[in-house]
């Protein structure tokens, strides 16, 4: 069975008019998926403890960093979800099964992506000024650090305290936390190490930083676009090449993919998992993969 959502979708996200403004995507898919007769149903109204009823049931989500990149999979198989994921603290459903190991490396993947804008929602915001900022400095992409992510942003601030390593902190441009640091400050984690900022733009420091790190968010899909060593602490849609960490002080090294991998998982990633509704044969594209 299947429930449209797009006006939820809206309602649901109506105190940010960012988000507000791409329902009508989210619409354009639903519409598309309806012509079928099949159990689909969107992330957010799923039963976040029950993963394994949704094995037959084709669960679908706009894309992240990229809201038109949809994903639409049995059983939620790579799809990305917010909070704090499944039951279990896992983040997206990951099934770690390594299907890019056997796709043909499109050479021109990384011109895909370099052509989109890798923000979500769209949203503008201003240039950080490098001059306040350490000349070398690893990324931490805050998302709800007063809440789910409460003990992933402790950690983040002893890795930088522990290592001695500078940290700038970003916060989300469309979460509803607080993103008061205060907290932290007055806890004594915060150091002369951590660095704090606010709506200045996520892709101009990823291309600034040595590391980025993060909860599970898509700042980290732009770390690994931008070759840089990227972790999270819980399983993202590419966490099959960007390692899941439960400690930063410990696991978080240089590491990165090798390129070939990467341009690899980046190819099937793209032309095979993600749906893009920006494409001209995007509707195709969703036939084949709900009849297969």
């Amino acid at each position: 069975m299947f429930k449209p959502y797009a006006k939820d979708w809206a309602i649901y996200r109506s105190d940010k008019i960012s988000k507000v403004k791409k329902a009508p995507l989210v619409k354009k898919f639903e519409d598309e998926l309806a012509k079928y007769n099949l159990d689909a149903i969107h992330i957010d109204i799923i039963d976040r403890a029950k993963l394994h009823s949704y094995k037959n049931t084709f669960v679908y989500t706009e894309g992240t960093p990229n809201f038109h990149h949809f994903i639409c999979s049995k059983g939620a198989a790579y799809a990305p979800i917010s909070g704090m994921g499944w039951a279990g603290n896992i983040g997206a459903y990951n099934p770690f099964e390594y299907r890019y190991k056997n796709y043909d490396i499109d050479r021109d993947v990384l011109a895909i992506y370099r052509d989109t804008t890798n923000s979500k929602f769209d949203i503008k915001r201003k240039e950080p000024d490098l001059s306040c900022l350490p000349d070398t400095f690893d990324l931490f992409a805050a998302q709800q650090p007063m809440s789910v992510d409460r003990n992933h942003t402790q950690d983040a601030l002893k890795y930088a305290k522990n290592k001695k390593r500078h940290v700038v902190f970003s916060n989300h441009p469309s979460s509803n936390d607080s993103h008061n640091w205060d907290v932290f400050k007055k806890s004594g984690l915060t150091s002369e190490y951590t660095h704090f900022v606010t709506d200045v733009d996520t892709n101009a420091l990823v291309k600034r930083s040595s590391r980025i790190f993060s909860a599970c968010s898509g700042v980290n899909f732009l770390g690994l676009l931008n070759r840089k060593p990227t972790v999270s602490y819980r399983n993202l849609p590419w966490s099959e090449v960007s390692p899941v960490i439960k400690n930063a002080t410990d696991e978080f090294t240089d590491w990165i993919p090798e390129e070939e991998d990467l341009l690899r998982f980046l190819s099937w990633y793209y032309h095979d998992l993600c749906i893009d509704i920006s494409s001209d044969k995007w509707r195709d594209k969703l036939c084949k993969k709900v009849l297969t």
